[in-house]
């Protein structure tokens, strides 16, 4: 499920130790009207010709707002975050963070803001720590968070600080160490409680019911979640209010109650689609994936796996994708056809590698951004003396902040890793399974191929011996030859096609290096690469083990292979 985070605006990926310095320091000032006018004019420039409708409406009414006060700043503000929000929610992130980098450069190089412009660069950090996070980087969200909270220290802003609890439990529960996540999301629901916010009373409860099901108790994640709904309006937040229905619809399948539990995923899918909440449609299409395969329907359970991996895709929720991969290989394993569970799952693998590597590399970006501040220590000799006091505690500050940065980053990282890992021995164990269930079945066929062609080789001596009576025997006897030779050819074939999905182009190389193999040559490559030892081999194909032996040292001939070389071995690298 996407937990509840609190995505007021976002902002841009500037380093933490770079934002300090223009705190300190001050990179010039000006009033809130120009800095609300000139974030105006970035948000309607760069989403001119948006396809959306309801972005086009957005930024037509915030082109009409004159700034000439407090009032209009606000009215600004609001329209933007309007707009980021639409983005959100039709999964457009990356279009999102590329537009609120821009407007993260207007407010951040400010020294000095007043409430409205202050308010609006914590809910950047909010927003943007929500968008990195959604998109597969935690360790980036962890630092827009932090920042953010630093902003809410002043107490006219402390009310803001349960949003950055939240989400920061949310990075927690991702990272799978549910009772801290606990503890963060009851630190935001105490202070939510005692003001009656509704919205965030919502997600607070919404996030703790799904702490519970992870826990085990599934019971007291429905209680939760049913009270959760109590505080939300469907007409204000109607994402919120329908995706916590399909919350609702996993839950009541977990429990058994499916008639529940489908009337929940229908109406919160149908509901979510009508607003087009990208997020909340690729959860509702998991779910109903997870309800199938509880029903015994691997197809049907397929069917919306893949709508559910397709739309994650076209919006580039990698975490979301993964899932929907997760879930895709869960239908196929309950089918015939293992190979497709197996792609599933290495691609999942791979996805999870990309996204690591990637984070690092935005975070090499931000270091090299402080390094660049590096020359400023050179000049302070010529300064005067109270210059020279002033950047030493510039760079006090941004040494300890970069410090505190880099302390956060490693534990998240380490945290990140462990789970990492994890994860890469629950999928190895999955595929290690899916290719033993492979492996018997493959034996299974051909060991069935084996005996229908030994049957033929009896049923020809018979025919070659003339044994029969009559010539109506005779052509029985032929007939049956023929079905059997028939079903044997289909088995052969058969066990090749789901060989070759699990080792792709392994007989197509074989074949090209080495054309002169025979089939029975080629089948023995088969049960060595699967790694049949010559008994289970002979077991296999109603042989003595001796004419399996004498057939491996006739297939080394044909290979050309010294007898030092591992057969086997040298099939593999194929």
């Amino acid at each position: 499920m996407q937990h509840c985070r609190k995505t007021a605006i976002l902002t841009s990926a500037l380093p933490a130790a770079l934002l300090l310095l223009c705190l300190i320091a001050g990179c010039g000032k000006k009033e809130s009207r120009g800095l609300a006018e000139e974030v105006k004019s970035y948000v309607t420039a760069t989403v001119r010709g948006d396809s959306s409708a309801t972005i086009r409406s957005y930024t037509r009414s915030l082109s009409r707002i004159e700034v000439r006060g407090e009032a209009d700043a606000d009215s600004t503000y609001k329209y933007v975050r309007h707009t980021v929000h639409a983005m959100l929610a039709a999964g457009r992130h990356s279009e999102a963070i590329r537009l609120l980098q821009g407007i993260d450069s207007i407010l951040s190089r400010r020294e000095h803001l007043n409430p409205a412009d202050h308010k609006m660069l914590i809910g950047t950090y909010v927003g943007l720590g929500a968008a990195y996070d959604e998109t597969g980087m935690p360790g980036i969200a962890l630092d827009f968070y932090t920042r953010g909270l630093r902003l809410t220290s002043d107490t006219i802003y402390e009310m803001d600080r349960p949003m950055f609890y939240n989400n920061i439990g949310v990075l927690y529960h991702n990272g799978g160490n549910y009772e801290r996540a606990e503890d963060y999301y009851n630190a935001a629901l105490k202070i939510n409680l005692s003001h009656n916010r509704k919205d965030e009373i919502f997600i607070n409860l919404n996030n703790l019911s799904e702490v519970y099901d992870k826990l085990g108790d599934t019971r007291r994640a429905l209680d939760t979640s049913l009270r959760a709904l109590q505080y939300t309006d469907p007409q204000e937040q109607p994402e919120n209010f329908y995706n916590i229905h399909i919350f609702l619809g996993i839950l009541y399948t977990r429990t058994g109650d499916l008639e529940m539990a489908r009337s929940y995923l229908d109406n919160g899918i149908a509901n979510l689609r009508k607003i087009n909440y990208v997020p909340g449609l690729i959860d509702g299409f998991n779910a109903l994936s997870e309800y199938y395969l509880l029903r015994n329907m691997p197809d049907s359970a397929r069917v919306y796996a893949q709508r559910a991996l397709d739309l994650s895709r076209r919006s580039q929720l990698f975490p979301q994708e993964r899932k929907s991969l997760q879930s895709l290989a869960n239908s196929f394993a309950k089918g015939p056809d293992l190979a497709p569970a197996v792609a599933a799952l290495k691609r999942s693998n791979e996805l999870g590698d990309s996204l690591y590597r990637e984070e690092d590399q935005i975070r090499l970006k931000e270091w090299e951004n402080v390094t660049r501040l590096r020359p400023l220590a050179r000049q302070e000799k010529t300064m005067p003396q109270k210059s020279f006091v002033t950047w030493v505690c510039i760079l006090s500050a941004l040494l300890a902040a970069a410090l505190a940065t880099g302390v956060v980053f490693c534990r998240r990282r380490s945290a990140e890793r462990r789970r990492c890992n994890a994860e890469r021995e629950e999928m190895q164990q999955r595929l290690d399974q899916l290719n033993r269930q492979f492996t018997s079945d493959s034996i299974e066929k051909i060991k069935t191929h084996e005996g229908l062609e030994s049957i033929c080789d009896d049923l020809r001596a018979i025919l070659s011996e003339s044994m029969l009576k009559s010539a109506a025997q005779t052509k029985r006897v032929r007939d049956l030859l023929g079905k059997l030779t028939s079903i044997s050819d289909n088995t052969t074939e058969e066990f090749r096609r789901y060989f070759d999905e699990v080792h792709p182009d392994f007989y197509r190389k074989l074949e090209e290096r080495f054309p002169d193999l025979t089939p029975r040559d080629k089948r023995l490559c088969g049960f060595l690469v699967l790694g049949l030892s010559s008994k289970e081999i002979a077991a296999i194909t109603y042989r003595e083990v001796r004419s399996v032996e004498t057939a491996r040292a006739r297939l080394r001939k044909r290979l050309n292979i010294n007898t030092e070389e591992d057969l086997t071995e040298f099939l593999r690298g194929f």
